[in-house]
């Protein structure tokens, strides 16, 4: 649970994508405040464990896709650490393909080992709004989902979002898929703070994101909080999350 947070988190909290994509017109890519090689590093804390795990969150490269597409090759991986490690051992990788001049999800893949219990998980974009699904546990289970336009993998989504420009006060909602699981995160972007990293005290953007139900209410009661840098690169500086078993911190190390 602690360290599906680290991964999902991380990604999952941020899903919108922009309605008018300025585009470089030499590359034809939309944008973005990222560049291929981009490592970000977060320290993960969990009640008593200072350290309890740790977060990458990687930019591996730009590739050429069929029918003239290039993509964003994306990737973030979490494990225990330390004490943690020997209480739990967690591991949790996902890699996501971006479209580089449309920011729409093309695929995406993840693998997450809880204690020795294995999942893997596959997505594949398609036209007319649809998803092909595989889940594999115990047994493997293959089907089409139909997603709403603009619907984002929860990795894609992270880096979405930071080629936003919003404002304080603004509320967004935009659809996002986890597995076979569609949803609707709506973000609301607060003031700016002063946030504590491995790289000293940073400005960052506060934005609480929320998940909704079918009929626009939560989905739960649970507090989840991050920031996002006040600068060009707009990085994720710090994540927290208020949980029955305490609060799980992310913060940005390198």
């Amino acid at each position: 649970m602690i360290f599906r947070l680290c991964a999902v988190t991380a990604v999952a909290l941020t899903c919108l994508i922009p309605a008018a994509p300025v585009v470089d017109a030499a590359a034809a890519d939309v944008r973005v405040p990222f560049q291929v090689g981009e490592t970000l590093t977060y320290d993960v804390s969990w009640s008593n464990f200072l350290t309890a795990g740790r977060a990458t969150l990687r930019v591996v490269d730009r590739k050429a896709l069929a029918a003239g597409r290039t993509g964003y090759g994306l990737q973030v991986e979490a494990q225990s650490v330390s004490v943690a490690a020997t209480l739990y051992k967690l591991y949790y990788k996902i890699e996501s393909v971006l479209d580089t001049a449309t920011l729409a999800s093309i695929r995406s893949s993840s693998y997450s080992n809880e204690g020795g219990k294995e999942r893997v998980k596959s997505i594949s974009f398609g036209p007319n709004s649809t998803a092909d699904v595989e889940m594999r546990m115990k047994e493997t289970s293959r089907h089409k989902v139909t997603v709403p336009k603009n619907t984002l993998d929860i990795l894609s989504a992270m880096y979405v979002l930071r080629a936003l420009a919003v404002k304080p006060g603004e509320t967004l909602t935009m659809p996002v898929i986890d597995g076979d699981t569609v949803s609707r995160l709506r973000l609301t972007f607060g003031a700016k703070e002063t946030v504590s990293t491995g790289q000293g005290k940073l400005a960052g953007w506060k934005v609480t994101p929320v998940m909704l139900d079918d009929r626009g209410q939560p989905t739960s009661g649970r507090r989840l909080t991050f920031w996002l840098s006040d600068d060009a690169a707009r990085k994720p500086l710090r994540f927290e999350a208020a949980l029955a078993i305490g609060t799980v911190t992310l913060t940005l190390a390198k």
